[in-house]
């Protein structure tokens, strides 16, 4: 009896109730997505996506995006800049399996400026067309 209160007293002084850290909250980093896009790849034996994400290069913008590429398990990545810094991109899905990044400039003709194909497991992105604006 005297070794199991013993025991019992050993345990309850091990057990203290020291205060708790309140949970560590995730901070995630601040993108500012402008525009994706993405186009199922059919194929029988796997499950392959082409997919487009486009998001201003740094806190201030000056017309800079990043371009970032996806097809099946390749990642590609490069940067634009805009004719004007004002522009917007916008992108368009083309013709098989390709987008278009262009931009309005104050109407609602759509420029294009920027072309991204993925073909074969190959993925290209070049400038179609230049613009000036004086």
């Amino acid at each position: 009896m005297r070794c199991s209160t013993l025991v019992l007293i050993i345990l309850l002084m091990s057990c203290s109730n020291k205060p708790q850290k309140p949970p560590q909250s995730l901070t995630l980093p601040e993108i500012n997505l402008i525009i994706a896009d993405s186009i199922h790849i059919p194929d029988k034996l796997n499950t392959i996506f082409f997919s487009v994400t486009i998001t201003p290069k740094g806190k201030n913008n000056q017309g800079i995006y990043q371009v970032i590429v996806k097809y099946g398990n390749n990642d590609a990545a490069t940067e634009i800049t805009m004719p004007q810094p004002d522009l917007q991109p916008i992108l368009r899905k083309s013709y098989n399996q390709s987008f278009l990044i262009g931009f309005n400039a104050g109407d609602t003709t759509f420029y294009p400026y920027f072309l991204i194909t993925a073909e074969r497991g190959q993925t290209e992105m070049k400038y179609i067309k230049s613009y000036s604006f004086r």
